[in-house]
């Protein structure tokens, strides 16, 4: 059963990659409807860092429900520094505790 379990997982994570990809190469991924998505570049560094909203909230003292309705229009350079710091101090601590 559990060999099962993780082939089963393994083939639904492979389907979401290959999705994703094809997507991608399409150019599709990044917009919804007929409007372009925003933030990407920040919310791409928050993935591949494995950083959740809420604790980039945290360190700018507002709820997680703010700071996802800063997405919503593009962010200032002065903004996303400040989210690309915070993250580099939340990957630094977790990198600590290693």
């Amino acid at each position: 059963m559990q060999n099962f379990l993780e082939f089963r997982d393994t083939i639904y994570t492979t389907t979401i990659i290959l999705y994703t990809l094809i997507e991608k190469s399409q150019g599709k991924i990044y917009k919804r409807g007929d409007n372009e998505l925003t933030n990407i570049d920040i919310k791409d560094e928050i993935k591949k860092n494995r950083i959740k909203h809420w604790e980039i909230a945290e360190q700018l003292r507002i709820t997680e429900t703010a700071f996802s309705k800063r997405f919503r229009k593009e962010l200032t350079e002065p903004q996303k520094n400040e989210i690309r710091r915070i993250i580099q101090e939340i990957k630094n601590s977790e990198n600590a505790f290693i």
